[in-house]
């Protein structure tokens, strides 16, 4: 391999570690600043109702199809990470739609202010 050849390997190779990296850096970045980040929505009320027998992801579906959550993936990663994913009480739920994750979550397994059980 002629030095020109090698340069040239050398500095492909380099961009791509170089641009692998700032991919890398952004996902890190959106991953550990997503359960913080609100949802656009208008703080209008929305009923979700999780039954008996529902798993979390389609409790997340449920919530992106309603507007509460934009990202069904990564907010059921997020609940799997916390390790309340098989905590979610059963009911109907009342939650405004411009919820943090991180409010949408606990308000699914626990009662909070931003969400209220309705029987």
């Amino acid at each position: 391999m002629s030095k020109r050849s090698f340069r040239t390997a050398l500095a492909v190779v380099s961009a791509t570690v170089v641009i692998a990296g700032i991919v890398v850096a952004y996902l890190v970045n959106e991953a550990l600043s997503y359960p913080d980040h609100r949802h656009r929505g208008t703080g209008a009320e929305v009923e979700v109702e999780v039954t008996s027998g529902m798993n979390f992801q389609a409790i997340a579906d449920l919530l992106e199809e309603r507007g509460v959550i934009d990202k069904p993936r990564w907010f059921r990663l997020y609940a799997m990470h916390k390790g309340v994913a098989n905590q979610v009480k059963t009911g109907r739920y009342v939650l405004a739609d411009n919820l943090t994750p991180r409010e949408a979550l606990e308000a699914l397994y626990r009662l909070k202010k931003q969400a209220k059980e309705k029987s």
